[in-house]
C-alpha cells in the first residue's frame, strides 16, 4: 500500500495543482484508491467524489477487516477472535502505512488522521459513491453518512432493437 498508493500522493498532488492552475475545476470524482483525491480536497479546497468499486472496506465491529475473506462472528468468542483479529491488522499490520499516511498530512499542513488509514479513505471525500446495493455488504452497526449505495456498476450497452 505504501509504495503503490501512498508514496504516490505527492506526484499526484503536484499534477493536480498544475491542472488546477491552468484550469480551475471545483470538484474531483475519482477512484477509492486515488488518493491525491484525499489531499487536493484540502489543498485546493475542492469537493471530492469517491467511487469504491470493491466491498466496502470501512471498519465495524460486527464485521471482520476487510479483505480477509471471513464471516461475521455469531458468537461470543467469535466475535473476541474477530475483533484482535482487526486490532491486529489496524494496529500492528498496517500502521506503517497510517504512520505515512499521517507523515503525509503533516507534509501538506494538514491535521493527523486519528483512525485507521483504510477507514479515512472511505470517511474522507466528501461523497463516497460505493458500487453494489447495502444487502451485498456484510450488516453493520453503523456505515458513515457520506456513503451511498449506486447500484451495480454495469457497462453500457447500446438499446437492442426488436425482430418485430
Amino acid at each position: 500500500m505504501n509504495q503503490v498508493f501512498l508514496l504516490r500522493v505527492p506526484e499526484f498532488v503536484e499534477d493536480l495543482r498544475a491542472i488546477h492552475h491552468d484550469w480551475p475545476f471545483d470538484l474531483i470524482v475519482h477512484d477509492a484508491a486515488f488518493l491525491g483525491g484525499l489531499f487536493v480536497k484540502d489543498q485546493l479546497c475542492i469537493k471530492t467524489v469517491a467511487i469504491g468499486v470493491m466491498p466496502l472496506g470501512e471498519s465495524d465491529d460486527h464485521v471482520p477487516a476487510a479483505g480477509m475473506g471471513k464471516q461475521p462472528a455469531t458468537t461470543l468468542a467469535g466475535r473476541w477472535i474477530q475483533h484482535l483479529m482487526r486490532h491486529g491488522i489496524q494496529v500492528v499490520m498496517f500502521k506503517p502505512c497510517t504512520d505515512l499516511y499521517n507523515e503525509l498530512r503533516l507534509q501538506y499542513g494538514m491535521a493527523p488522521n486519528t483512525e485507521f488509514v483504510i477507514d479515512a479513505f472511505v470517511r474522507t471525500p466528501d461523497l463516497y459513491l460505493q458500487s453494489g446495493i447495502p444487502g451485498f455488504e456484510y450488516r453493520r452497526k453503523r456505515i458513515s453518512p457520506n456513503v451511498r449505495f449506486v447500484g451495480p456498476l454495469i457497462p453500457y450497452s447500446a438499446a437492442k432493437k426488436s425482430a418485430i
